[in-house]
């Protein structure tokens, strides 16, 4: 379980730096908690992460598209 959440943190982390997020990024009700407690009281935990890090590169493309 360690590793994916490792995994999941790590692909959020990319995410953040595509979008230009990664010095200040947004709050997380996912991600701002410790790894022992990811997940506590929130539902559907991997589909909103998946969620916030796909949101994130969005951002990053459109970013990247507007620097062409």
């Amino acid at each position: 379980m360690q590793e994916e959440i490792t995994r999941i943190r790590r692909l959020r982390d990319e995410a953040l730096e595509s979008a230009g997020l990664a010095a200040n990024p947004p709050q997380s009700a996912v991600f701002d908690r410790p790894a022992e407690g990811i997940g506590y009281r929130i539902g559907k935990v991997q589909k909103r992460a998946f969620d916030e890090t796909k949101a994130l590169r969005t951002k990053g493309l459109e970013r990247r598209a507007d620097n062409r």
